[in-house]
């Protein structure tokens, strides 16, 4: 055999032999790595985790006000993702009477409760808030609640989370009217 057809036939050889292990080393590796990113994406998808005691900026829809000489009507509706909570707030220059009525339309049982501007704080750290006399009910889907509430800042809170009561199982549309009486 010539020395020339001897090397070449060597080169050749030793090309393809190593374009086999690229080859096939390649085919693995990408094999593996499409395996890896569906096995993750899945993952992400599944891990997902629900709200579990978040405020929800504005729930509210066909807001309606009556103000008559001896008092004043809000009536809507409301909806909460299951872990959220919603908030109205007042301001009054004198002691008054307030009435709140919550009927549930679609959803789970809600939480409503009436504190101060403190208290909202340490309601929404997860703290335990004091609520006022009359305005703390847990568990509801038809009730009306009625107090006194003092001159100064209220809050009336709408709760659709586990933390201070209700157990929500998903989403919750309920209707509520407010009746602010001297």
């Amino acid at each position: 055999m010539n020395r020339r057809t001897y090397l070449a036939s060597v080169s050749v050889g030793t090309a393809s032999l190593l374009a086999g292990c690229s080859s096939s080393g390649d085919s693995n590796e990408t094999t593996t790595s499409l395996t890896t990113t569906e096995q993750t994406t899945t993952t992400q998808t599944t891990t997902t985790a629900p709200a579990e005691h978040e405020y929800a900026p504005d729930p509210w829809k066909n807001l309606e006000a009556d103000r008559g000489e001896t008092s004043t009507t809000i009536t809507g509706q409301a909806t909460l993702g299951a872990g959220q909570y919603a908030i109205r707030q007042a301001q009054f220059n004198q002691p008054l009477n307030v009435e709140v009525s919550v009927t549930v339309q679609d959803g789970s049982a809600i939480d409503i409760f009436g504190m101060s501007p403190d208290e909202f704080d340490r309601f929404r750290d997860r703290e335990s808030p004091v609520y006022y006399d009359g305005f703390y009910e847990t568990e509801v889907s038809d009730t009306t609640i009625t107090g006194s509430m003092p001159a100064g800042d209220h809050r009336l809170v709408f709760d659709n989370s586990p933390v201070f009561g209700s157990e929500p199982s998903g989403e919750v549309t309920f209707d509520f009217e407010t009746v602010i009486s001297a």
